[in-house]
């Protein structure tokens, strides 16, 4: 079995509880479905066994495969608050709920089992990239559980605002030229003009078509945060405007998440990072907005609109 020493922290609050939903807590079990998740909206594979298939080959299943990976969380450091998870209301006291505090430290011991999955390499990477693009907890989706990982062997991927979008388009295109059936297909994803974006090779947009599922559309970075408090309460604030002030077009609904017609998780990811050299920089990740085999926001207004809210603000 090998095994890989991982170190990291929280640099935005973590609302992550247990069974009885009160007391805060890192969960590796939460930490595992990100790693699902991002495998999710990262890969290409339309249909729904082989995707299931790979799914189960990387990470395992209930039924045939056990997990070829164990994380075991160690040497903890964090402080519990109770902070209110809604910023963008004057009377915070309903919201209140104990979190993981900022500035709170872990090391994580990844385990792989031998001849199984992937290399310990690619779990590695992976575990960094699912850390990058999403959070833990409540609210994970609009910047809430943001957590930085590194390897204790080498503690800075050198991940600058520079260097960070070709690194994550790097491991995204890896994942898919490594499946079979997207093997000697060109890259599916490519930068242009400072965004992570579907490449327009016919034979890419074919496939992409096809998915009825929320798959990676576009990545790009946000403005350096100064403050994370302040840039939280912009998410909050820009949640609520998003759905206040933008006129949907006739019989549509909400890209950015409603329950007015069932409930549907927004096709906008919010997240946080933090370069090598000290920066927070938002991420913003766009995935395929499906609603019942509908296509929301194909050209991204609603979505920018909401970014927008966040960025300008003061």
């Amino acid at each position: 079995m090998e095994k890989l020493v991982m170190k990291g922290d929280i640099i935005t609050p973590m609302f992550s509880a247990g069974g009885n939903n009160r007391k805060a807590e890192f969960r590796l079990s939460e930490l595992k479905a990100l790693m699902r998740s991002t495998f999710r909206i990262a890969s290409h594979i339309v249909e729904t066994k082989e995707l299931y298939k790979k799914e189960s080959q990387l990470f395992g299943d209930a039924e045939h495969h056990a997990s070829p990976i164990r994380l075991q969380v160690t040497e903890t450091n964090w402080n519990v608050q109770k902070k209110p998870m809604l910023l963008h209301k004057t009377d915070t006291r309903d919201s209140m709920m104990e979190c993981l505090e900022v500035g709170g430290t872990y090391r994580i011991v990844l385990r792989k089992i031998l001849n199984q999955g992937e290399s310990i390499a690619f779990y590695q990477n992976w575990l960094i990239l699912s850390s990058i693009l999403g959070g833990l907890g409540k609210r994970s989706r609009r910047a809430r559980g943001c957590i930085t990982l590194a390897t204790e062997m080498e503690p800075k991927l050198h991940l600058t605002k520079e260097t960070l979008l070709p690194w994550i388009v790097e491991q995204l295109n890896s994942l898919n030229t490594s499946t079979a059936s997207l093997e000697n297909l060109p890259s599916p994803y490519i930068i242009q003009n400072g965004k992570i974006r579907i490449n327009s090779n016919s034979q890419i947009i074919t496939i992409w078509k096809k998915h009825k599922r929320p798959v990676i559309e576009q990545i790009y970075l946000g403005k350096p945060i100064i403050n994370i408090q302040s840039y939280l309460r912009n998410v909050d604030e820009a949640s609520h405007k998003i759905k206040k002030f933008y006129i949907l077009p006739q019989g549509e609904s909400f890209a950015t998440g409603h329950v007015n017609k069932g409930k549907f998780a927004s096709s906008l990811i919010i997240s946080v990072t933090r370069t090598s050299d000290g920066i927070l920089i938002p991420v913003y990740t766009f995935v395929k907005a499906v609603d019942r085999n509908r296509i929301l926001d194909e050209e991204h207004e609603e979505r920018n609109q909401m970014i927008s809210y966040i960025e300008e603000a003061p």
